[in-house]
């Protein structure tokens, strides 16, 4: 019974973190064609569609979280459940939260930082893909989950070189200094994923480390 419980979550947190992902290469998506073209209205139904997956997430979460506390299960790990989820769940919030932002305040972006956005939008992804592949190896193989968690911190240093960068150009420009406070806003909320990545990894390091006690 135990054994079917504990699968049962497994594939829980499995569709969860598959949604999340998706929530996060559909927003990527978002951005990088907004800093193509000059009006993002055309990709509003893009929007709605990380809406849908970030919505999605949120339900997953708490099916989860009602799982737990249902029934007598995993009373050890059930807190390590709990905050993992935590801390995973502020990377769909935060990347709608930036594609919002681009649609909602109509930022235009300027050829100025566009490189630099770009990197900090394709290494998020590719910072979030390697978070979630290390959740997904957490409960069956906790040591090839703790050899990804280096790369996410190596991604996640990446993104604040291009954000440092950024905002360096932005504010050395002579842009106007509503659009320069605009864009470093949009530089520091895109690069905030990341930061919530490593977050989750370091969550995950002290779940492992107690896993190995």
């Amino acid at each position: 019974m135990l054994f079917k419980a504990q699968r049962l979550i497994e594939q829980k947190i499995s569709n969860y973190c598959e949604t999340a992902l998706r929530c996060v290469k559909e927003g990527i998506k978002v951005l990088i064609k907004c800093m193509e073209a000059k009006e993002c209205e055309e990709w509003r139904e893009m929007i709605h569609e990380v809406h849908r997956a970030e919505s999605s997430a949120d339900d997953l979460r708490r099916e989860i979280e009602y799982f737990l506390f249902s029934r007598s299960l995993f009373p050890e790990s059930r807190g390590d459940i709990l905050g993992l989820l935590e801390k995973l769940d502020r990377i769909p919030n935060q990347i709608q939260s930036s594609v919002k932002m681009v649609l909602e305040e109509q930022i235009r972006i300027p050829d100025l930082v566009k490189e630099e956005l770009e990197q900090i939008a394709i290494t998020t992804e590719k910072c979030v893909d390697i978070t979630i592949k290390s959740v997904n190896l957490l409960f069956s193989d906790f040591k090839s989950s703790l050899e990804l968690l280096g790369e996410i911190d190596a991604y996640e240093s990446e993104v604040d070189r291009f954000q440092s960068k950024a905002i360096e150009k932005i504010f050395s420009s002579d842009l106007d200094p509503l659009q320069k406070i605009l864009l470093r806003d949009l530089v520091n909320e895109i690069s905030f994923v990341t930061n919530y990545a490593e977050e989750a990894g370091d969550f995950m390091r002290i779940i492992i480390v107690k896993r190995m006690i």
